[in-house]
């Protein structure tokens, strides 16, 4: 079972060494830079997302070849399109709150959330709450682990239906949407004893590594 620290606990500088302090606003350069240390986690999940992001445009493309060839456009593309608009709106806030719920589980409270809408970030944070790698997992996997099965189930539940081209859209666009949360695990991973925390009134998270005893 793992210690429960306080912020003030990763401050005592005899225990914790501060190894990075990210400001919100910087969130993405900071994301950017785990992506570019090209950890073998990250390799294989921009596999998937080029996969992913390849698929959503053959689909696409497809299917609005169908219908300008009959000159009408199939409930299928009606509802892809749908999938695509829902992904870029409503499905934002159901992942965040999914994050929420991962620190929920872990026991943090004092949750919020924070965007920043121009380089199209969206968080969720617990403010003061110490979380450690394996609470990190939980909290970042949790929006992909959920959307995967239910989209993926949804899909192959009405497959035939061309409802189920809603999910599949999802499913798909979903990928994307997740880079940060696997590059922030990566992050977690590539450092043995690493502990973080959020400052709602500093807006910046704190990043730690225990000092070998």
């Amino acid at each position: 079972m793992s210690h429960s620290y306080t912020p003030a606990d990763l401050h005592d500088s005899d225990k914790f060494e501060l190894i990075e302090e990210v400001a919100y606003k910087d969130l993405k350069p900071f994301i950017m830079r785990t992506i570019q240390n090209q950890f073998k986690w990250l390799k294989i999940y921009g596999i998937i997302q080029l996969v992913s992001l390849f698929l959503m445009i053959g689909i696409l493309s497809f299917m609005i070849t169908l219908s300008v060839d009959s000159k009408v456009m199939s409930d299928s593309l009606k509802w892809y399109l749908a999938g695509i608009a829902f992904s870029f709106t409503i499905l934002i806030p159901i992942h965040e709150l999914l994050h929420a719920l991962g620190f929920l589980i872990m026991g943090k409270r004092d949750i919020g959330f924070g965007m920043q809408l121009r380089k199209f970030i969206f968080y969720a944070e617990a403010n003061n709450q110490v979380i450690d790698k394996k609470q990190m997992t939980v909290v970042a996997m949790a929006p992909f682990v959920v959307v995967f099965i239910v989209s993926l189930s949804a899909f192959f539940m009405l497959l035939g239906n061309p409802v189920s081209m809603l999910f599949l859209a999802i499913f798909l666009l979903h990928f994307l949407f997740c880079a940060g949360d696997v590059a922030m695990l990566a992050y977690f991973n590539s450092q043995k004893g690493l502990y973080s925390y959020d400052s709602r009134s500093e807006k910046k998270s704190y990043f730690f590594v225990k000092r070998i005893d």
